[in-house]
């Protein structure tokens, strides 16, 4: 996986003083063995990954540990997805946790989470909003019923969803104080296009529910062609920081997406040169201690 030429080569990539980091946000893939929903749209990006092609690619970047989040196989395969987390756990136990796949239907979920409550690699679920029927799904009482039942079982609940669709998640928020919602991808702004309103805004909304956190993740592939540099991402990286406060914003990378036009050491350089405000305590929690505190690490 070798950087567009678009980008600076990666022996100019330097980092004055490393991290010991977390990755909270990274995909594990086995084509052979699943079917993505994903790939009926995007087949080309359809690629085998397992956790020694992970800290292989991750390794210069000093990545001691990573999350596995669901990769959006079909329903009928999300306990087959966790038993392949499983298996990858048992063969590198720097894999430290694995984000479930939502249940499909609502009258599905009480059981399925009891399930996989029940298996000590579960750390949370995750809801897509991009394949739910409706953006609002999130706000149903029955959905509701159901996050408002995950902090008992020690689940918290990772939330994917377009700009737009921020104010849903801040009243899902509201509406289940209890539960620990981990917001992906920053909310996805458009990076590429340097919106940063209303995307702002309601981002700083949001951030006013202490029950949500921020993930850094995903960056690289929001930014797109107009390239991935400090100048591009701190407008972005500052404001989640700023509204969030760094004890409520955790790094991730959404490997392997993007690997092929930016190399993760580039990716996770340009990240930590947007937070050179940052102390050293404040940038070991974004980069480690949050994660190890939110994922039980």
């Amino acid at each position: 996986m070798s950087p567009a030429n678009s980008y600076q080569p990666l022996d100019s990539v330097t980092d004055p003083s490393p991290l010991r980091v977390i990755d909270t946000h990274a995909h594990l893939c086995h084509p052979q063995k699943f079917s993505y929903i994903w790939a009926k749209r995007d087949p080309h990006d359809l690629i085998a990954v397992d956790a020694a092609s992970f800290f292989e690619d991750t390794s210069p970047a000093g990545v001691e540990k990573m999350v596995f989040v669901e990769a959006a196989v079909e329903p009928a395969q999300h306990f087959q997805e966790l038993a392949f987390a499983e298996e990858q756990s048992l063969l590198d136990p720097r894999v430290a946790g694995f984000i479930a796949a939502a249940p499909a239907h609502p009258n599905e979920m009480a059981a399925k989470l009891e399930r996989l409550a029940s298996h000590p690699l579960v750390r949370g679920i995750r809801f897509l909003s991009r394949y739910a029927p409706r953006p609002e799904f999130l706000l149903e009482k029955p959905i509701r019923e159901l996050m408002e039942k995950l902090s008992s079982l020690g689940l918290i609940c990772e939330i994917g969803v377009w700009a737009q669709e921020l104010p849903i998640v801040a009243q899902l928020a509201r509406n289940c104080p209890e539960t620990i919602f981990i917001l992906n991808h920053a909310g996805k702004p458009n990076i590429a296009g340097g919106e940063l309103e209303p995307w702002a805004q309601d981002l700083r909304r949001l951030a006013q529910h202490p029950n949500v956190l921020c993930k850094l993740s995903g960056l690289a592939t929001l930014a797109g062609l107009r390239g991935f540099s400090r100048e591009i991402l701190a407008p972005f990286v500052c404001h989640v920081v700023e509204v969030f406060g760094p004890e409520r914003v955790m790094y991730g990378s959404d490997w392997p997406m993007a690997s092929t036009s930016v190399h993760y050491l580039q990716r996770i350089t340009a990240v930590r040169q947007s937070l050179s405000d940052l102390s050293r305590e404040e940038l070991d929690a974004v980069f480690k201690a949050n994660a190890e505190r939110i994922y039980r690490i």
